[in-house]
């Protein structure tokens, strides 16, 4: 049975380790591995690794993301709630999570490729990222740390980002 579905590997930039990123998955969505998985891992990286490599295994919640974004849109097409006016679904909100879900395990994210998949939309006729925060679980003290601001691109600590609060103002373009 395969509990580790996503996993990532880089070298430490702060202290000669390498850091092992991994998670299992629940509805098509990383999470983390329980603590008896956890365990497991590093009784085999402890096993199989070369002697005096060091190994840290980081098996975190998401990182939170809290974004703030503004739409220009075509009103023939998009109502100011977001609404496709035809097809009753909110199509920047689905660009928004497709993009995270399509965004490689420990992949960057950047804003620019964000701003430009939201262009993408229908009706979209200009986006504008106010504001990306980001915070992430701070092991020592076993809650999620402060936000901070994402300037151009990050590469989520946990692995992967979640969305914690989005606001979208929709502004008519007429």
């Amino acid at each position: 049975m395969e509990i580790i579905k996503y996993a990532a590997v880089a070298e430490s930039q702060t202290r000669p380790a390498l850091l092992v990123k991994v998670s299992a998955q629940s509805g098509g969505e990383p999470i983390p591995l329980t603590t008896d998985q956890e365990n497991g891992l590093k009784d085999y990286l402890h096993q199989v690794k070369d002697a005096g490599v060091l190994i840290n295994v980081i098996n975190y919640q998401p990182d939170k993301l809290q974004i703030t974004i503004r739409v220009y849109y075509d009103p023939s097409i998009i109502d100011s709630t977001g609404t496709d006016i035809t097809e009753g679904n909110k199509p920047v909100e689905i660009a928004l999570d497709t993009f995270l879900q399509n965004l490689p395990y420990n992949g960057e994210l950047i804003l620019q490729s964000l701003q430009d998949a939201l262009q993408l939309v229908p009706g979209v006729l200009v986006v504008n990222i106010d504001s990306a925060l980001t915070a992430w679980i701070d092991p020592l003290l076993g809650r999620y740390g402060s936000f901070t601001s994402i300037d151009v691109r990050k590469v989520a600590v946990s692995g992967y980002f979640k969305i914690d609060s989005l606001s979208i103002s929709y502004i008519p373009n007429v």
